[in-house]
């Protein structure tokens, strides 16, 4: 997926966001929307997303840029619910019909752990964010998974 590609998703979608803190455990499920929108002169992709934890509401950001000379993705995100009062920087790349792109963050006890992010096409002309937590031995869990329809 390429910058273009998440050009044409620019506009208003909704959906369903899944939660999972444990494998082991049944997943969270809410309702979910998102804006995508071009940014700074068609340089970047801004998807706002919001969803609800315990009654709560959640918003994230992220924008997304890319170079075309290296197939190189670099996106910021933010998470009301998972980085608190930061952002993570991301750095991956477009293939087919995907992005994805992953940063590290500091775990409270240990070595750091990694969280990807993918954004892909769903079938139907929706659109789908899959997010991943990393163990540090490289083990990858299944975190979040949004899929978005057209609103």
């Amino acid at each position: 997926m390429s910058l273009e590609s998440l050009f044409e998703l620019e506009g208003q979608w909704s959906g369903i966001y899944k939660l999972w803190f444990s494998p082991a455990e049944p997943y969270l499920e809410c309702e979910t929307t998102a804006g995508i929108k071009r940014g700074i002169r068609g340089t970047c992709v801004k998807i706002a997303y919001s969803w609800v934890y315990e009654d709560k509401p959640q918003e994230g950001l992220i924008i997304c840029s890319f170079d075309p000379n290296r197939e190189l993705v670099r996106a910021a995100w933010f998470d009301s619910f998972h980085m608190a009062n930061d952002f993570l920087e991301c750095e991956g790349s477009s293939q087919d019909s995907k992005v994805s792109f992953k940063g590290s963050y500091a775990a409270p006890v240990g070595p750091s752990w990694e969280w990807r992010t993918v954004l892909e096409q769903a079938s139907g002309g929706g659109f789908r964010m899959t997010m991943f937590n990393i163990h540090p031995d490289g083990t990858e869990e299944l975190a979040v998974e949004a899929v978005y329809s057209r609103t």
